[in-house]
C-alpha cells in the first residue's frame, strides 16, 4: 500500500465537486468509529465538519486524509491539527483516526507524524490528543494520571503511550436513556426544589434572547476557567456576545438542534448557571450530547445543577421524543457533576484519556 496524504481545505459545502468528498471520506470514517465505541449515530457529520472549517476565529485548523494510492477516493484515515489563536500559544491539539479495518498498518504513525511536524513548524511545544475508549474494553495494566485518575490502556491510549505521550487526564463516558424514569424524576425535581428558592429558571431553544448572550458568554468563559483541568494549565478563554452568536449560527449551519437552562439569581438578576444539549436535526437519529454544566462557585449548594439539567432533560424530552439517548464526558476527578449523572441515571459507556507531549 502506497500512502498518499491529501489535504483538507475549507469548502462552502460537501456538493463542491473538487474538495466535498474530503468531508464526506472524513464523516465516514467518524462514523465508524462512533460504532466502536457503541452509537455510530453521535458521529458528526459531513456538513458539521464543512462549518466547523468554515469558522476558524479561535484557532487554525490543518487536516489531511489519508489514501491509497491504487483508489485515491477511498479514505482510509484522517487527522487534524488545531493550533489556538485567543491564548494557550504555545499549544496545540490533534487527533488521528483509522479505520478499523486498516489499523496495524503504519498509517496512525504515518498521520500522528504529519500532525508532530504542523505542530513544530507553528512553533508550538506542547501537543495535546484525546483518545476514546469503549465500555467493553478492560485492557490492564491501568494508566494513572496526575489527577489521580485512572484509564484502561485501550488501543489508542496504548498507541499514544508508545509514542511518547503522558496520561494528563481520564474522562469517564456515560449514557442515559430516554425518557427517564418517571419516578426517579420526580424524587429528584422535588429535592431540586426545596433547595433552589431564591432561583429562576430559563430554557431556550436555539435563540438566546439578546439580554442573555452577554452573560451566556461570562458563564462560558467562567467554565473553561473553572472545569477539571487535569494535568494541563490552560490560558483564559475568552468569550463575549459576539461569540455566542457565532456558535448558534454554527449549530444552525451544521444542521444541529441546541438546548440550553440557565438559572438566574433572582436577588441580582445574574446569570449563575448553565447546561446544554445538542442533537442532530434529524428524525432518525436517536442521540443527544450533554455539553457543559456550570454553577458558579458563589452560587454551589443549592442543587442548581440538578435543578438545571432536569429541566433541560423534561425539555429535551418534549422538543424531540425521538431521542432515546444521551452521551456526556466527564473527568473522573468531578466527583459533583459524577454524582449527578449517576442520581439521573447515567450509567458508564467507556471514556476518554487526553494526553500530551512535549516536542523537543
Amino acid at each position: 500500500m502506497t500512502i498518499q496524504l491529501i489535504p483538507i481545505p475549507p469548502v462552502g459545502r460537501t456538493s463542491d465537486s473538487g474538495h466535498g468528498w474530503l468531508y464526506e471520506a472524513v464523516a465516514t470514517i467518524d462514523r465508524a468509529i462512533s460504532a466502536e465505541l457503541g452509537s455510530a449515530d453521535a458521529a458528526r457529520s459531513a456538513q458539521a465538519s464543512v462549518v466547523e472549517r468554515a469558522n476558524e476565529t479561535t484557532e487554525t485548523k490543518h487536516w489531511v486524509l489519508a489514501v491509497d494510492d491504487a483508489d485515491p477516493r477511498v479514505g482510509l484515515a484522517w487527522a487534524f491539527v488545531g493550533l489556538p489563536v485567543l491564548g494557550d500559544l504555545e499549544k496545540a491539539y490533534a487527533g488521528v483516526s483509522v479505520l478499523p479495518a486498516q489499523r496495524r498498518q503504519g498509517l496512525g504513525t504515518v498521520l500522528l507524524e504529519w500532525c508532530e511536524t504542523v505542530v513544530r513548524d507553528a512553533g508550538r511545544r506542547l501537543v495535546l490528543v484525546w483518545s476514546q475508549y469503549a465500555g467493553v474494553e478492560d485492557h490492564a495494566p491501568y494508566v494513572t494520571g496526575p489527577t489521580g485518575a485512572v484509564a484502561p490502556a485501550s488501543a489508542g491510549v496504548a498507541f499514544a503511550l508508545h509514542r511518547g505521550f503522558h496520561l494528563k487526564q481520564a474522562e469517564r463516558r456515560s449514557c442515559l436513556e430516554l425518557p427517564m424514569d418517571p419516578g426517579v424524576f420526580a424524587r429528584l425535581d422535588a429535592d431540586a426544589q426545596a433547595h433552589s428558592g431564591g432561583y429562576r429558571f430559563h430554557t431556550w431553544d436555539g435563540v438566546i434572547p439578546d439580554e442573555w448572550l452577554e452573560p451566556v458568554g461570562r458563564l462560558r468563559q467562567a467554565f473553561a476557567q473553572q472545569a477539571p483541568a487535569g494535568g494541563v494549565e490552560w490560558d483564559d478563554d475568552p468569550w463575549d456576545r459576539a461569540r455566542v452568536e457565532r456558535m448558534l449560527d454554527d449549530y444552525r449551519q451544521a444542521g444541529r438542534c441546541y438546548l440550553v437552562t440557565a438559572a438566574e439569581c433572582v436577588a441580582t438578576g445574574e446569570l449563575v448557571g448553565l447546561t446544554e444539549y445538542t442533537w442532530p436535526d434529524d428524525p432518525g437519529c436517536p442521540v443527544a450530547w450533554q455539553w457543559m454544566t456550570l454553577v458558579l462557585p458563589d452560587h454551589r449548594g443549592h442543587r442548581l445543577g440538578l435543578a438545571m439539567k432536569l429541566a433541560n432533560t423534561a425539555g429535551l424530552t418534549r422538543r424531540a421524543p425521538q431521542l432515546t439517548l444521551v452521551l456526556t464526558e466527564n473527568a473522573h476527578e468531578n466527583a459533583p457533576m459524577l454524582a449527578i449523572n449517576v442520581a439521573m441515571g447515567f450509567r458508564p459507556a467507556g471514556g476518554s484519556a487526553m494526553l500530551a507531549k512535549e516536542l523537543g
